[in-house]
Protein backbone atom coordinates (compact mmCIF):
# COMPACT_ATOMS: atom_id res chain seq x y z
CA UNK A 1 0.00 0.00 0.00
CA UNK A 2 -1.02 2.54 -1.25
CA UNK A 3 -2.75 1.25 -4.52
CA UNK A 4 -5.98 2.20 -6.36
CA UNK A 5 -8.08 -0.41 -7.12
CA UNK A 6 -11.23 -0.59 -9.67
CA UNK A 7 -11.62 0.11 -13.95
CA UNK A 8 -12.11 2.36 -15.13
CA UNK A 9 -12.62 4.43 -12.28
CA UNK A 10 -10.23 3.81 -9.42
CA UNK A 11 -10.21 4.72 -5.67
CA UNK A 12 -7.42 4.93 -3.14
CA UNK A 13 -6.50 1.79 -1.33
CA UNK A 14 -4.42 2.63 1.68
CA UNK A 15 -4.94 -0.23 3.97
CA UNK A 16 -6.14 -3.82 4.05
CA UNK A 17 -9.24 -2.80 5.88
CA UNK A 18 -9.93 -0.47 2.87
CA UNK A 19 -9.24 -3.36 0.19
CA UNK A 20 -11.97 -5.56 2.32
CA UNK A 21 -14.06 -3.42 2.16
CA UNK A 22 -13.84 -2.93 -2.00
CA UNK A 23 -13.93 -6.70 -2.74
CA UNK A 24 -16.81 -7.24 -0.15
CA UNK A 25 -18.66 -4.50 -2.74
CA UNK A 26 -17.52 -5.19 -6.23
CA UNK A 27 -16.61 -9.13 -6.14
CA UNK A 28 -19.38 -10.33 -8.52
CA UNK A 29 -20.59 -7.06 -9.79
CA UNK A 30 -17.46 -5.52 -11.31
CA UNK A 31 -14.25 -6.72 -12.23
CA UNK A 32 -12.00 -6.42 -9.45
CA UNK A 33 -8.39 -4.89 -10.18
CA UNK A 34 -5.98 -3.68 -8.34
CA UNK A 35 -2.15 -1.83 -8.83
CA UNK A 36 -0.01 -3.74 -9.53
CA UNK A 37 2.76 -2.09 -8.00
CA UNK A 38 2.05 0.00 -4.89
CA UNK A 39 2.45 4.22 -5.73
CA UNK A 40 4.87 5.25 -3.57
CA UNK A 41 7.56 4.80 -6.63
CA UNK A 42 8.25 1.17 -5.60
CA UNK A 43 8.98 -1.90 -7.89
CA UNK A 44 8.14 -5.40 -5.66
CA UNK A 45 7.46 -7.69 -8.95
CA UNK A 46 7.27 -8.60 -12.33
CA UNK A 47 4.04 -9.30 -13.63
CA UNK A 48 3.24 -11.15 -16.84
CA UNK A 49 -0.12 -11.92 -18.66
CA UNK A 50 -0.29 -14.96 -20.32
CA UNK A 51 -3.55 -15.67 -23.04
CA UNK A 52 -4.12 -15.90 -26.56
CA UNK A 53 -4.26 -12.11 -27.26
CA UNK A 54 -7.23 -12.27 -29.60
CA UNK A 55 -6.46 -15.23 -31.49
CA UNK A 56 -2.27 -14.33 -32.00
CA UNK A 57 -1.50 -17.04 -30.71
CA UNK A 58 -3.34 -20.87 -29.31
CA UNK A 59 -4.71 -20.58 -25.79
CA UNK A 60 -2.74 -23.77 -24.67
CA UNK A 61 0.31 -22.73 -26.64
CA UNK A 62 -0.08 -19.31 -23.89
CA UNK A 63 -0.40 -21.74 -21.13
CA UNK A 64 2.82 -23.58 -22.29
CA UNK A 65 4.74 -21.09 -22.35
CA UNK A 66 3.72 -19.45 -19.08
CA UNK A 67 4.95 -23.13 -17.80
CA UNK A 68 8.00 -22.75 -19.65
CA UNK A 69 8.78 -19.46 -17.62
CA UNK A 70 6.90 -20.78 -14.21
CA UNK A 71 9.87 -23.84 -14.34
CA UNK A 72 12.57 -21.88 -14.97
CA UNK A 73 11.93 -19.11 -12.61
CA UNK A 74 11.46 -21.88 -9.58
CA UNK A 75 14.59 -23.11 -10.63
CA UNK A 76 16.12 -20.15 -10.50
CA UNK A 77 15.32 -19.62 -7.08
CA UNK A 78 12.50 -17.22 -7.64
CA UNK A 79 9.32 -16.97 -5.82
CA UNK A 80 6.37 -16.61 -7.84
CA UNK A 81 2.71 -16.44 -7.23
CA UNK A 82 0.54 -18.25 -10.06
CA UNK A 83 -2.78 -17.28 -10.98
CA UNK A 84 -5.70 -18.66 -13.40
CA UNK A 85 -7.11 -15.36 -14.62
CA UNK A 86 -10.48 -16.90 -14.43
CA UNK A 87 -10.93 -17.10 -18.19
CA UNK A 88 -8.20 -18.97 -20.69
CA UNK A 89 -4.98 -17.13 -19.26
CA UNK A 90 -2.50 -17.14 -16.17
CA UNK A 91 -0.83 -14.85 -14.41
CA UNK A 92 2.71 -14.90 -13.02
CA UNK A 93 3.71 -12.78 -10.28
CA UNK A 94 7.83 -12.90 -9.39
CA UNK A 95 8.42 -11.08 -6.30
CA UNK A 96 11.35 -8.79 -5.06
CA UNK A 97 11.88 -7.14 -1.77
CA UNK A 98 10.70 -3.68 -2.24
CA UNK A 99 12.92 -1.13 -4.53
CA UNK A 100 12.01 2.85 -4.25
CA UNK A 101 12.84 4.72 -7.59
CA UNK A 102 12.84 8.63 -8.01
CA UNK A 103 12.00 9.07 -11.23
CA UNK A 104 9.05 7.15 -13.03
CA UNK A 105 11.09 6.81 -16.40
CA UNK A 106 13.93 5.11 -14.23
CA UNK A 107 11.33 2.51 -12.91
CA UNK A 108 10.26 1.75 -15.83
CA UNK A 109 13.02 0.83 -17.75
CA UNK A 110 14.50 -1.27 -14.84
CA UNK A 111 11.13 -2.73 -15.27
CA UNK A 112 11.60 -3.37 -18.50
CA UNK A 113 14.38 -4.86 -18.82
CA UNK A 114 14.35 -6.64 -16.12
CA UNK A 115 11.06 -8.66 -18.11
CA UNK A 116 12.58 -9.15 -21.23
CA UNK A 117 15.65 -10.49 -19.36
CA UNK A 118 13.97 -13.13 -17.76
CA UNK A 119 12.20 -14.04 -20.84
CA UNK A 120 15.51 -13.89 -22.83
CA UNK A 121 16.91 -16.72 -20.42
CA UNK A 122 13.74 -18.65 -21.16
CA UNK A 123 13.01 -18.08 -24.86
CA UNK A 124 16.20 -16.81 -26.47
CA UNK A 125 16.49 -13.54 -28.47
CA UNK A 126 13.26 -12.12 -28.59
CA UNK A 127 11.84 -9.43 -31.28
CA UNK A 128 8.83 -7.05 -30.80
CA UNK A 129 6.41 -5.78 -33.25
CA UNK A 130 2.68 -5.74 -34.40
CA UNK A 131 0.17 -7.85 -35.48
CA UNK A 132 -3.75 -7.73 -36.37
CA UNK A 133 -5.46 -9.46 -33.98
CA UNK A 134 -9.33 -11.15 -34.71
CA UNK A 135 -10.96 -8.16 -33.33
CA UNK A 136 -9.19 -6.09 -36.51
CA UNK A 137 -7.22 -4.07 -33.69
CA UNK A 138 -3.31 -3.78 -33.98
CA UNK A 139 -1.56 -5.17 -30.86
CA UNK A 140 1.91 -5.58 -29.40
CA UNK A 141 3.49 -8.73 -29.77
CA UNK A 142 6.73 -10.59 -28.84
CA UNK A 143 8.29 -12.56 -30.90
CA UNK A 144 10.64 -15.92 -29.91
CA UNK A 145 12.90 -15.24 -32.65
CA UNK A 146 15.20 -19.29 -32.83
CA UNK A 147 11.78 -20.76 -32.53
CA UNK A 148 11.06 -19.49 -36.14
CA UNK A 149 9.38 -16.07 -34.66
CA UNK A 150 6.55 -17.45 -33.12
CA UNK A 151 4.41 -15.20 -31.27
CA UNK A 152 4.47 -15.81 -27.60
CA UNK A 153 1.38 -16.45 -25.46
CA UNK A 154 2.95 -12.85 -23.21
CA UNK A 155 1.32 -9.45 -23.23
CA UNK A 156 3.93 -7.33 -23.98
CA UNK A 157 1.85 -4.18 -22.99
CA UNK A 158 2.85 -4.73 -19.48
CA UNK A 159 6.53 -4.81 -20.03
CA UNK A 160 7.50 -1.68 -17.61
CA UNK A 161 4.10 -0.36 -17.11
CA UNK A 162 4.51 0.81 -13.32
CA UNK A 163 0.48 1.57 -12.86
CA UNK A 164 -0.57 -1.62 -14.68
CA UNK A 165 -4.05 -2.79 -13.01
CA UNK A 166 -3.68 -7.01 -12.34
CA UNK A 167 -7.00 -8.66 -11.27
CA UNK A 168 -7.32 -9.24 -7.03
CA UNK A 169 -6.82 -13.26 -6.42
CA UNK A 170 -10.22 -14.95 -5.08
CA UNK A 171 -12.76 -13.03 -6.63
CA UNK A 172 -15.16 -13.80 -9.30
CA UNK A 173 -15.40 -13.09 -13.13
CA UNK A 174 -18.64 -10.72 -13.51
CA UNK A 175 -21.17 -11.27 -15.12
CA UNK A 176 -21.51 -14.71 -15.39
CA UNK A 177 -19.69 -15.36 -11.83
CA UNK A 178 -18.69 -19.04 -12.83
CA UNK A 179 -14.90 -18.86 -12.45
CA UNK A 180 -12.54 -17.27 -10.29
CA UNK A 181 -9.39 -15.65 -10.97
CA UNK A 182 -7.56 -18.20 -8.22
CA UNK A 183 -4.18 -19.33 -7.20
CA UNK A 184 -2.93 -22.14 -9.26
CA UNK A 185 -0.46 -24.84 -7.51
CA UNK A 186 3.21 -25.35 -7.78
CA UNK A 187 1.80 -28.52 -9.73
CA UNK A 188 0.03 -26.46 -12.70
CA UNK A 189 3.01 -27.73 -14.50
CA UNK A 190 1.83 -31.03 -14.86
CA UNK A 191 -1.99 -29.69 -16.13
CA UNK A 192 -3.38 -29.50 -19.29
CA UNK A 193 -5.25 -25.95 -20.14
CA UNK A 194 -8.45 -27.87 -19.85
CA UNK A 195 -7.30 -28.75 -16.23
CA UNK A 196 -6.67 -25.00 -15.62
CA UNK A 197 -10.24 -24.06 -17.37
CA UNK A 198 -11.48 -26.27 -14.95
CA UNK A 199 -9.74 -25.29 -11.34
CA UNK A 200 -11.42 -21.85 -12.18
CA UNK A 201 -14.46 -23.09 -11.43
CA UNK A 202 -13.87 -22.46 -7.67
CA UNK A 203 -11.42 -20.32 -5.11
CA UNK A 204 -8.77 -22.04 -3.83
CA UNK A 205 -6.21 -20.82 -0.97
CA UNK A 206 -2.65 -19.96 -0.76
CA UNK A 207 -0.36 -19.98 2.37
CA UNK A 208 2.22 -17.17 3.70
CA UNK A 209 4.90 -16.63 0.89
CA UNK A 210 8.21 -15.40 1.85
CA UNK A 211 8.94 -12.09 0.36
CA UNK A 212 12.77 -12.23 -1.07
CA UNK A 213 15.72 -10.22 -0.03
CA UNK A 214 16.60 -9.84 -3.88
CA UNK A 215 15.54 -6.27 -5.49
CA UNK A 216 14.60 -6.23 -9.42
CA UNK A 217 17.15 -3.34 -9.65
CA UNK A 218 19.81 -6.43 -9.18
CA UNK A 219 19.01 -8.65 -11.88
CA UNK A 220 21.83 -8.92 -14.46
CA UNK A 221 21.12 -7.80 -17.81
CA UNK A 222 22.45 -8.81 -20.84
CA UNK A 223 24.48 -5.51 -22.98
CA UNK A 224 22.54 -6.35 -26.23
CA UNK A 225 19.44 -5.71 -23.58
CA UNK A 226 21.01 -2.83 -21.44
CA UNK A 227 22.09 -1.44 -25.13
CA UNK A 228 18.76 -1.22 -26.74
CA UNK A 229 16.92 1.89 -27.35
CA UNK A 230 13.86 1.98 -25.30
CA UNK A 231 11.36 4.88 -26.03
CA UNK A 232 8.52 6.70 -23.69
CA UNK A 233 5.38 7.36 -26.18
CA UNK A 234 2.87 10.05 -24.70
CA UNK A 235 1.02 8.28 -22.16
CA UNK A 236 4.95 7.56 -20.81
CA UNK A 237 4.28 3.85 -21.74
CA UNK A 238 7.42 1.93 -22.28
CA UNK A 239 7.81 0.14 -26.38
CA UNK A 240 10.47 -1.00 -28.31
CA UNK A 241 10.99 -2.65 -31.73
CA UNK A 242 7.91 -1.62 -33.52
CA UNK A 243 8.05 -0.29 -37.00
CA UNK A 244 6.21 2.80 -35.67
CA UNK A 245 6.40 4.07 -38.86
CA UNK A 246 4.53 5.02 -41.89
CA UNK A 247 5.78 4.03 -45.88
CA UNK A 248 4.16 6.24 -47.99
CA UNK A 249 4.46 4.78 -51.15
CA UNK A 250 3.17 1.68 -50.03
CA UNK A 251 -0.01 3.52 -48.13
CA UNK A 252 -0.66 4.56 -51.56
CA UNK A 253 -0.39 1.52 -53.56
CA UNK A 254 -1.83 -1.54 -51.97
CA UNK A 255 -5.00 -2.03 -50.51
CA UNK A 256 -5.25 -1.39 -46.83
CA UNK A 257 -6.10 -4.54 -45.32
CA UNK A 258 -2.42 -5.75 -46.98
CA UNK A 259 -0.49 -2.32 -45.97
CA UNK A 260 -1.42 -3.17 -42.05
CA UNK A 261 -0.21 -6.42 -42.85
CA UNK A 262 3.72 -5.58 -44.37
CA UNK A 263 4.32 -3.12 -42.06
CA UNK A 264 4.42 -5.17 -38.41
CA UNK A 265 7.93 -6.70 -37.36
CA UNK A 266 6.84 -10.41 -38.90
CA UNK A 267 4.44 -10.46 -41.03
CA UNK A 268 2.00 -13.71 -42.44
CA UNK A 269 3.59 -15.65 -45.24
CA UNK A 270 -0.14 -14.86 -47.31
CA UNK A 271 0.15 -11.37 -46.43
CA UNK A 272 3.56 -10.76 -47.97
CA UNK A 273 2.80 -13.07 -51.31
CA UNK A 274 -0.30 -11.03 -51.46
CA UNK A 275 1.46 -7.63 -51.39
CA UNK A 276 4.41 -8.89 -53.32
CA UNK A 277 1.61 -9.54 -56.09
CA UNK A 278 0.39 -6.52 -56.27
CA UNK A 279 3.65 -4.42 -56.24
CA UNK A 280 5.12 -6.75 -59.04
CA UNK A 281 2.86 -4.02 -61.40
CA UNK A 282 4.55 -1.14 -60.86
CA UNK A 283 8.43 -2.59 -59.84
CA UNK A 284 11.18 -5.06 -60.51
CA UNK A 285 11.87 -7.48 -58.25
CA UNK A 286 15.15 -5.43 -57.36
CA UNK A 287 13.13 -2.35 -56.60
CA UNK A 288 10.60 -4.87 -54.41
CA UNK A 289 13.37 -5.84 -52.25
CA UNK A 290 14.62 -2.15 -51.52
CA UNK A 291 11.63 -0.82 -50.09
CA UNK A 292 11.03 -4.36 -48.10
CA UNK A 293 15.10 -3.78 -46.41
CA UNK A 294 13.20 -0.44 -44.93
CA UNK A 295 10.38 -2.23 -42.78
CA UNK A 296 12.79 -3.83 -40.15
CA UNK A 297 11.11 -7.01 -40.54
CA UNK A 298 12.50 -9.76 -38.14
CA UNK A 299 13.40 -12.03 -40.40
CA UNK A 300 14.34 -9.99 -42.93
CA UNK A 301 17.49 -11.88 -44.99
CA UNK A 302 18.02 -9.95 -48.61
CA UNK A 303 18.76 -13.27 -50.91
CA UNK A 304 15.77 -15.14 -49.46
CA UNK A 305 13.68 -11.98 -50.12
CA UNK A 306 14.51 -11.43 -53.42
CA UNK A 307 13.86 -15.72 -54.40
CA UNK A 308 10.17 -15.03 -52.72
CA UNK A 309 9.51 -12.15 -55.15
CA UNK A 310 10.40 -13.85 -58.01
CA UNK A 311 8.39 -16.97 -57.09
CA UNK A 312 5.45 -14.66 -57.03
CA UNK A 313 5.62 -13.36 -60.30
CA UNK A 314 3.88 -16.49 -61.60
CA UNK A 315 0.52 -16.04 -59.22
CA UNK A 316 -2.62 -13.48 -59.72
CA UNK A 317 -3.75 -10.94 -57.68
CA UNK A 318 -5.47 -12.36 -54.68
CA UNK A 319 -9.24 -11.09 -54.56
CA UNK A 320 -10.52 -9.62 -51.45
CA UNK A 321 -12.38 -11.94 -51.04
CA UNK A 322 -9.48 -15.02 -50.92
CA UNK A 323 -8.04 -12.32 -48.22
CA UNK A 324 -11.28 -12.19 -46.14
CA UNK A 325 -10.99 -16.23 -46.35
CA UNK A 326 -7.37 -15.99 -45.16
CA UNK A 327 -8.01 -13.43 -42.71
CA UNK A 328 -6.64 -10.67 -44.05
CA UNK A 329 -9.34 -8.63 -44.85
CA UNK A 330 -10.42 -6.84 -41.28
CA UNK A 331 -13.17 -6.06 -42.40
CA UNK A 332 -16.78 -7.94 -42.35
CA UNK A 333 -18.59 -6.64 -44.77
CA UNK A 334 -17.45 -5.15 -47.71
CA UNK A 335 -19.36 -1.68 -47.77
CA UNK A 336 -17.02 -1.31 -44.47
CA UNK A 337 -13.52 -1.51 -46.48
CA UNK A 338 -12.49 1.83 -47.53
CA UNK A 339 -11.17 0.53 -50.95
CA UNK A 340 -14.39 -1.17 -51.65
CA UNK A 341 -14.09 0.72 -55.17
CA UNK A 342 -11.18 -1.53 -55.90
CA UNK A 343 -12.44 -4.47 -54.74
CA UNK A 344 -10.68 -7.17 -57.00
CA UNK A 345 -12.71 -10.44 -57.72
CA UNK A 346 -10.32 -13.05 -59.23
CA UNK A 347 -8.96 -15.59 -56.93
CA UNK A 348 -5.36 -15.37 -56.93
CA UNK A 349 -4.50 -18.84 -59.21
CA UNK A 350 -1.77 -19.65 -61.22
CA UNK A 351 -1.37 -17.75 -64.56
Amino acid sequence: MPREAGSPHRQPINNTQELVRFIDYNDGLNDCFITTYPLNNTIDKIFLDFDSQKGLCTHKQAFEDSKRVYEYLSGEGYRVVKLASGKKGVHLHTLFSPWRYKEEIDGKLVLWRATVQLLTDVFGELAFGSEINLEGKSVRVVYAVKENNRILGCDPSVFGDVSRLCRLPNTRRPPENVTWCTWLPDEFVDMDWYDVVMWSRMAHSEGPIKIPRTTINKIRIDDSIQQTEVKINNNNTIFNGENGHENIILKTVLRTCLYKHIMVANPVHIARVAATIDLLRFWSISDISTIYSTLNWADWDPQVTIEQIHSCKKYREFSCSALRKNGICMYEFVDQCPDRTRQIENEGVVA
